[in-house]
C-alpha cells in the first residue's frame, strides 16, 4: 500500500488509477525502482529487503487490466471481502 500511495506523487507522477494498467505501472515505476537495488533486480526481494518468505496466496493478473483493480483485489482478499468493488471505490 505504501508503494501504491507513492503513485501519482514520488513515483510515476502522472499516474491515474482510472487509466493506468498493470503494464504501465511495471514499466514506468516498478522496473525503474527495482533496477540495480542492493537486493538484486527483483521488486519482491527489494520490498522484503532480501528476506526469504513463502507466500500465503497466489495472485494472477492481466497486464492490460487497471493496476488499481489488481491492488483492490489483493486488499479485498486480505480483508476477507467477497469482491474488490467496495475497496476500489474507497
Amino acid at each position: 500500500l505504501e508503494f501504491y500511495g507513492s503513485l501519482g506523487g514520488e513515483r510515476m507522477p502522472h499516474f491515474d488509477p482510472t487509466k493506468h494498467t498493470t503494464q504501465d505501472v511495471v514499466r514506468q515505476a516498478i522496473i525503474p525502482l527495482s533496477c540495480g537495488s542492493s537486493h538484486g533486480d527483483c521488486a519482491a526481494a527489494m520490498v522484503l529487503m532480501g528476506s526469504a518468505c513463502l507466500p500465503d496466496r497466489m495472485v494472477t493478473h492481466s497486464w492490460s487490466n487497471l493496476f488499481a483493480c489488481l491492488v483492490a483485489a489483493v486488499v479485498a482478499d486480505a480483508l476477507d471481502q467477497p469482491s474488490y468493488e467496495k475497496v476500489l471505490r474507497d
